[in-house]
This record gives structure tokens, C-alpha cells and sequence, in this order.
């Protein structure tokens, strides 16, 4: 009788003590104060699952208590949200976004020579060799072997191969040379790779909890940091920067 008891025991235990790690598929909709948001990029950064609404703003995706969230596209604000025990049992997730407000800068239009147009061909070619050149001459700077074959070069080796393209250059001449901006996906990069910028810097130094480090490289994505030279001391002191609104953001 005793042994009967106790396998009732058990399955009562498995029944109603479900890990809080059980992963569930949430069925939710976005929207705006005033419409549906259509194909919005839903994308859970703690299991690295991705899908988007349809042109009703209906979506699904597997998410687990305590995930984070983020919500994307173009007509919107970024938006990430912490998954709690509510969201888990709502029968519709209901997600309102803002809408981005565009302000168009004044635009003066001269007379100007038109420029040679920018041949990026060329560029690639060039800078692919003075890859290969500073490889072999500074290997240090480099990531592990296998991580050049399938990127090609270092990321961060990119931006002093780029400076120094660009300085051979006739600078009396005005070129248009494209800005890039760091993302979400640069960020993280780093993180896992960059011995000065890593989790335990952002901890530590930046005073940034843990669970809200996917929503800081967010902000850092909307500040837009431009790589330039000398840019790993350039991107830390952005993030010195960022962090203290962020942590001051989340004060107030």
C-alpha cells in the first residue's frame, strides 16, 4: 500500500511542479495606438529563435519565462520585452509599438563637380591585399584561423584597413565614402571574441545587470557608433557613454 502511495506521490509532483524553463508557443499580435504593425521581426535573443507577423500582425513564437524579446521594422521603434508568468498564460499576446517619427534635414542644393563614381570593386580588391600583407606581418591582431576562412578578415583589422585605404587617397578630391554603423550582431560579435569588451566588462565596469545586456546593445545599435580608426578605444568609450543614460533611463 505504502509503494501505491508513493507513485501517486510522484505523479502528482510531475504534474503540478513544472520547471519554470518549460518552453511554450505564445500566439500574440502587433499592433499600433492606431493599426495593425504588419511584418514586424520577432526575434527571441535567449534562444535564438526568429519569425515575423503576417500582413494581420498575428505571429508565433516558442518562448520560455524570463526571455527576451525584441521587436523590429523599419516604420517602428525597437522594443524589447522581458517574458513574466502573465504573458506565458495569455491566451493573445498583445504588442504595441510606436511608431517612428522621420525628421528630414534641410537640404541645400550647389553646383558642384560630379564626383568619380566610388569604384567598390576596386576598393575590395585592394583591401583584400592589404589584408593578406598585415596578416602576415601582425598575426596578433587577428582572430582564430578557422574564424578568418569563414569571415575573411577581422572586423576590427577591417577598420584600420579601410583608414589606411583612404589615406593613399587624393584628399583634395571629395569622394563619398560609405558610414557604417555598428549592430546588434557587431556588438555581440565582440562580446564573444573581444578580450576588452565582454560580458564582465559590461557587468562590472558599466554596472549593467545581466538580463538587460540584449536591450543595452539595442540602445548601443540606435546610437549609431561608426567605426573609424583606433575603434576598439572609440567603441568602449561610446559604451562609458551609452551606459550611463541607459542605467539613468532606467531610473527615472
Amino acid at each position: 500500500m505504502n509503494k501505491v502511495y508513493s507513485i501517486i506521490t510522484m505523479i502528482t509532483l510531475l504534474l503540478f511542479c513544472t520547471p519554470s524553463t518549460a518552453q511554450k508557443i505564445v500566439t500574440g499580435k502587433t499592433v499600433t495606438m492606431k493599426d495593425i504593425a504588419r511584418y514586424v521581426e520577432i526575434h527571441n535573443i535567449s534562444n535564438y529563435t526568429k519569425t515575423l507577423s503576417d500582413e494581420e500582425g498575428n505571429f508565433k513564437l516558442r518562448m520560455s519565462l524570463n526571455d527576451s524579446i525584441a521587436f523590429s521594422a523599419p516604420l517602428y521603434e525597437k522594443m524589447v520585452l522581458k517574458i513574466n508568468t502573465k504573458h506565458l498564460e495569455e491566451d493573445l499576446l498583445i504588442i504595441q509599438l510606436k511608431e517612428k517619427t522621420n525628421h528630414l534635414n534641410e537640404i541645400i542644393l550647389e553646383t558642384k563637380i560630379q564626383p568619380k563614381e566610388f569604384d567598390i570593386d576596386a576598393i575590395n580588391r585592394e583591401l583584400k591585399t592589404l589584408a593578406a600583407k598585415d596578416l602576415k606581418n601582425n598575426p596578433d591582431k587577428y582572430i582564430k584561423k578557422e574564424e578568418l576562412i569563414k569571415d575573411g578578415i577581422n572586423l576590427l583589422g577591417l577598420i584600420e584597413f579601410t583608414a589606411k585605404l583612404f589615406r593613399k587617397k587624393d584628399t583634395s578630391k571629395k569622394t563619398d565614402i560609405p558610414i557604417v554603423s555598428l549592430k546588434f550582431e557587431d556588438f555581440k560579435w565582440l562580446l564573444d571574441n573581444d578580450e576588452a569588451i565582454s560580458i564582465s566588462f559590461l557587468t562590472h565596469e558599466l554596472n549593467l545587470p545581466k538580463d538587460q545586456i540584449p536591450s543595452f546593445l539595442y540602445y548601443l545599435e540606435d546610437k549609431k557608433i561608426v567605426l573609424n580608426r583606433g575603434a576598439v578605444f572609440k567603441i568602449i568609450d561610446e559604451m562609458v557613454i551609452a551606459a550611463k543614460e541607459f542605467n539613468g533611463s532606467k531610473e527615472n
